[in-house]
């Protein structure tokens, strides 16, 4: 089961410190979510982290800049068009937002993966409640359609096993993990996840 962790939209105090540290933790990747950077603002993001952990980083803005620092993925949001030809060809990992099931089967085509959002009431985003019932996902399972798809919104150590044993072929973290108070309750929040997967 995949897991990645998204970053806040704003720069946080010691933010890249939580980016290394997830990684570091046994996560396959980090989004970087800034749809507010400048293009100089997220070069000075990207050039202060480690050049080992680029691979591991996905940029959801400004993906320009994925060949300037060699950075793994790129990501596109629900309303952002179909990726050009050039995209589909490029070695970048390609993920995509998605909001219900027909996103995703349109999406999974291309993408690598897939977010499918909200699975629990969001942390991060105030009011944004779950539409999907446990039984319906069983059902998407079931029929093979869950393998390429990160369950998104809400999810945290409580709960991830309830996302692997619906049968998502991931789970996707935001609030949780960057809202985390200190750098050593984040590596706390990391181990119980990965205890509980």
């Amino acid at each position: 089961m995949k897991l990645i962790a998204i970053t806040s939209a704003e720069a946080g105090t010691n933010e890249i410190d939580y980016v290394k540290a997830v990684i570091d933790g046994g996560f396959h990747y980090v989004h970087i979510r800034k749809p507010n950077f400048s293009i100089d603002e997220m070069r000075l993001y990207l050039g202060s982290i480690p050049e080992k952990y680029l691979p591991n980083i996905t940029l959801g803005s400004h993906i320009s800049l994925a060949d300037e620092f060699a950075v793994g993925g790129i990501h596109f949001k629900s309303t952002d068009s179909e990726p050009s030809e050039e995209t589909f060809t490029s070695q970048l990992r390609k993920s995509k937002s998605c909001h219900s099931i027909d996103e995703v089967k349109q999406s999974c085509v291309w993408a690598d993966y897939v977010f499918l959002s909200p699975i629990f009431d969001s942390i991060s985003k105030c009011g944004y409640q779950s539409k999907f019932s446990k039984n319906t996902l069983r059902q998407y399972a079931n029929e093979g359609m869950l393998s390429k798809v990160v369950a998104l919104g809400g999810i945290e150590d409580c709960n991830v096993s309830i996302i692997r044993d619906i049968g998502f072929g991931g789970a996707a973290f935001l609030g949780y993990l960057m809202q985390s108070p200190s750098l050593s309750e984040l590596n706390r929040r990391i181990n119980r996840i990965i205890n509980n997967i």
